[in-house]
């Protein structure tokens, strides 16, 4: 039997709404059945839902990302001022022959802009007070984080 032969198989599938008759291919019939409206209900959820389960998905790969960008951010900001503590206090404790500890407490306790300009003033300074002078629009350290 050919594909296009359909004469045996079985009855016509015929719907005969008032006096006009219809008839269907297999295909056609198959659509009709497979999109009734109570089907159909059936699939738009679905479709919805699998559009909320993708747009979840989707907004969860979006925060992860932003999370590993911002943490990236932080740990490389976290890691230059370790950076720059460590080396500062290197110096320090070199240059001037002060314990780590004394120059590690010193050190801790400054801002950003803090750490650079104190390691550009031990290159000039002649002593220890020198490094931690505050120069126009810096603010001064806490007393108990000031140096003997």
């Amino acid at each position: 039997m050919s594909k296009t032969d359909l004469s045996n198989t079985g009855p016509d599938p015929v719907i005969k709404p008032g006096k006009r008759r219809y008839v269907l291919n297999p295909d056609e019939e198959s659509q009709r059945l497979l999109f009734r409206p109570e089907r159909a209900l059936c699939d738009e959820s679905g479709l919805l839902k699998g559009a909320e389960e993708r747009g979840v998905e989707s907004g969860i790969d979006v925060g992860i990302q932003r999370g590993i960008s911002i943490g990236e951010k932080r740990g490389i900001a976290v890691g230059e001022r370790q950076g720059q503590v460590k080396v500062l206090t290197r110096q320090l404790c070199r240059r001037f022959r002060i314990s780590p500890t004394e120059a590690v407490a010193r050190v801790h306790s400054g801002s950003a802009e803090q750490l650079e300009q104190w390691a550009d003033n031990i290159l000039t300074a002649q002593t220890l007070e020198q490094v931690f002078e505050l120069k126009e629009g810096e603010q001064r350290l806490p007393e108990y984080i000031q140096m003997p």
